[in-house]
């Protein structure tokens, strides 16, 4: 049972080292599960969806993730933030901006994730509205981002109609996730504690 137990926990620390390669993009992902929404969201008046993701394991990553307004994704953005802040914005061309904090860069994307070009601002003078915990836009036109009310998922809401948004990677929701790797972590811990009870209970 020890030994079992063990495997299990060695298991989960495995599970969490190769979902981190995908979270640091050293494996490739189409789309990380929509789960932990981070600070900023744009909606555009073309029905566009920009939302900026964290990972939802170590939490130490970020990407922005395109969704039309029935939730469909579409692309998604790798921000070269040098581990520090930072924050989006649609261009009037219909392209994305990702400004740095860190290196007071703005690397412009088009709208299939394709980088077009980069260029430094000065930091007293921000390219945009630079807060925090925002600026979000959340509703223009007729697309709203909003929590869905009876299943409590990141949704998009045209009109009458709330579409969740598309999930993410196989792999990533339903096999490396939090509760996989959490719950095969415990197991092996508690299978290791169990043994090492009765061992000692057997030693008495």
């Amino acid at each position: 049972m020890y030994l079992f137990g063990s495997f299990m926990l060695t298991l989960a620390f495995a599970g969490t080292m190769v979902a981190n390669l995908f979270y640091q993009n050293l494996l490739l992902a189409r789309a990380w599960p929509p789960i932990r929404i981070h600070d900023q969201v744009v909606v555009t008046e073309s029905g566009d969806v920009f939302v900026k993701i964290k990972d939802p394991i170590i939490g130490r990553a970020d990407r922005v993730q395109l969704y039309d307004c029935n939730g469909k994704f579409k692309a998604a953005f790798q921000p070269d933030s040098a581990g520090g802040v930072f924050k989006i914005a649609a261009s009037p061309d219909q392209s994305l901006e990702i400004y740095s904090v860190r290196t007071n860069t703005v690397d412009t994307f088009a709208l299939d994730g394709t980088f077009l070009r980069r260029r430094s601002v000065d930091d007293r003078d921000m390219p945009f509205d630079f807060l925090k915990s925002g600026p979000s836009v959340k509703k223009a036109g007729l697309c709203e981002f909003e929590i869905d009310p009876i299943s409590s998922q990141f949704s998009v809401r045209k009109g009458t109609s709330i579409k969740p948004l598309e999930p993410g990677d196989w792999i990533l929701e339903n096999l490396l996730n939090y509760w996989g790797i959490g719950g095969t972590g415990a197991l092996g811990i508690g299978l290791m504690l169990v043994s090492t009870l009765r061992r000692d209970k057997l030693q008495t």
